[in-house]
């Protein structure tokens, strides 16, 4: 199955829109980077599910009617969404790990905008 996403291109272009450069990576950033690995993976799953459906015997998703096709997507897209919040498929923590790795070697910033002191 061909998927119509580039995963190196939708991570690169979500991590792009952030303008602060990585001297000043703080914990909102692990905290956003972490969001899109599992939107990602959300995105994936839904994909994934959509496929599958796709094998399933009987009427096909280009026969039923719109009000189905649009419910089963909701479903997917709700399904997807929890599984990548929880544990998932593991795909998004793998990905956090390892964009995260130029973050981590970053000096936190603590409340008053000086590095924490991390000896």
């Amino acid at each position: 199955m061909k998927l119509p996403i580039d995963p190196a291109f939708a991570v690169s272009q979500a991590l792009s829109q952030k303008t602060a450069s990585p001297a000043t990576a703080t914990g909102k950033d692990r905290e956003s980077l972490r969001k899109t690995c599992q939107e990602f993976e959300a995105l994936l799953i839904k994909n994934m599910m959509k496929g599958m459906r796709l094998t399933l015997p009987g009427e096909s998703l280009s026969e039923s009617s719109m009000a189905m096709e649009m419910s089963y997507d909701l479903f997917d897209q709700a399904v997807a969404e929890g599984a990548a919040r929880g544990h998932g498929l593991g795909i998004a923590e793998v990905l956090f790990r390892q964009l995260a790795g130029p973050l981590a070697a970053v000096p936190q910033e603590t409340a008053d905008g000086d590095p924490e002191d991390k000896g």
